[in-house]
């Protein structure tokens, strides 16, 4: 079943060749990604090829299987996109496929949380304060800036827990386990204590100090806004950052989906430079 239900989603490609100079395909089928995955790739390709759809196949697994089965010539360029999940921690690799490229993040909601294009946004939706004022209320860097170093440990053992192929959760996450003070907030001692929690459950299955060995591997490797990479913006940052604009800011609730998209036609796309030289 799940085998059919991915060959007819990569098979629609077929019906856009009109209005698509290349095919893409991706793995996230959640209403709204499509556009915000067009609107990145079109500022990303600069005019030179039209993307007007891109096609979700349902999980990396999916792409990935696609992708391995088109390794040959074929009639139009094409490329294949999946989520950086952990593996900008662990190093992992997908193998040297032609036409796959991976996300140098956990999943594309990650290059959206840009503190530049939110201003930007708050700037087009605030009829008074200009845009320094706007940063100053908002405090978005010292913000980010708490949030990388209260939630860096926490990547490093979902990571660890990844490699050693236990399950911890990661779109699924809790905020409410580690929330802090206010809701834009976590707490660093939570955030400690639900490592705890995590290293008892993963040594009980792998014997003890299996975690923090692997934890030291990576630590070295890695930059100090880790999380910001490696933890699911879909899951963590863009809730919080939504809770840091009414709070701080005041600003009334945005339409999520709509925000995102905003997002997506302002964010930073310099991590994208390698991706034209994948399509083939």
């Amino acid at each position: 079943m799940l085998a059919r239900s991915a060959a007819s989603l990569y098979a629609k490609s077929v019906f856009y060749s009109d209005f698509n100079d290349i095919d893409v395909y991706i793995e996230d089928t959640l209403e709204g990604s499509r556009k915000i995955y067009v609107s990145i790739l079109n500022r990303v390709f600069d005019g030179a090829v039209k993307v007007s759809q891109v096609f979700p196949l349902g999980g990396r697994r999916a792409v990935t299987e696609r992708c391995k089965a088109d390794q040959g010539d074929r009639p139009r360029p094409a490329i294949y996109i999946i989520d950086g999940d952990y593996d900008c921690i662990t190093g992992d690799s997908d193998g040297d496929l032609r036409r796959l490229y991976k996300l140098k993040r956990y999943c594309i909601e990650n290059y959206l949380v840009d503190l530049d294009a939110v201003v930007d946004i708050l700037d087009e939706e605030d009829i008074e304060l200009e845009v320094v004022d706007i940063e100053k209320k908002l405090d978005l860097a010292a913000w980010r800036e708490r949030l990388a170093s209260s939630l860096g440990d926490l990547v490093l053992f979902l990571a660890a827990g990844k490699k050693l192929n236990c399950s911890l959760p990661s779109v699924n996450f809790d905020l409410r386990e580690i929330e802090g003070e206010f809701p834009d907030q976590v707490d660093a001692e939570k955030v400690a204590g639900l490592i705890a929690k995590y290293r008892s459950a993963v040594d009980d299955r792998q014997g003890e100090g299996a975690m923090d060995g692997l934890v030291n591997v990576f630590r070295p490797k890695v930059p100090a806004d880790a999380s910001f990479r490696g933890l699911s913006a879909k899951a963590v940052f863009m809730p919080l950052l939504k809770k840091r604009l009414q709070r701080k800011g005041g600003y009334a609730p945005m339409d999520h989906k709509k925000f995102k998209l905003r997002l997506a036609r302002r964010c930073d796309i310099a991590e994208f430079s390698d991706l034209r030289s994948v399509v083939a």
